[in-house]
């Protein structure tokens, strides 16, 4: 069985995958869920949590905000060197921009006017 291992800097993030990856997912992948305190706190720790993860056949994905900062590249290039240094240059990052709640709901215009 593979395993997909989501990393997050908050615990929204947690909430919006678990209701929708079963919809997309076939049976056979299981999902694990590491969710950290602030995006802070997921760059401090997912090194040792990736290096730290004992199940073969793992995949990761880590997920986090743009928020404010106007370089997403330099962001994904920071998480990317995390990563390698965890043992793992093949894990998925994803930058979510600007924040999960607009990349889930589109925009907060349309959705107030509505």
């Amino acid at each position: 069985m593979t395993t997909l291992v989501f990393l997050f800097e908050e615990p929204s993030a947690r909430a919006l995958m678990q209701g929708l990856l079963p919809r997309l997912l076939p049976s056979t992948v299981e999902v694990q869920y590491m969710v950290f305190e602030g995006k802070q706190d997921l760059e401090r720790r997912m090194t040792g949590r990736i290096r730290g993860w004992m199940r073969p056949d793992s995949h990761f994905v880590v997920m986090r905000d743009q928020d404010s900062n106007p370089d997403c590249l330099a962001i994904k290039s920071r998480l990317r060197v995390l990563a390698a240094e965890a043992g793992r240059p093949d894990v998925l990052i994803r930058i979510v921009c600007r924040e999960l709640e607009s990349w889930a709901l589109g925009d907060w215009d349309a959705v107030s006017e509505a």
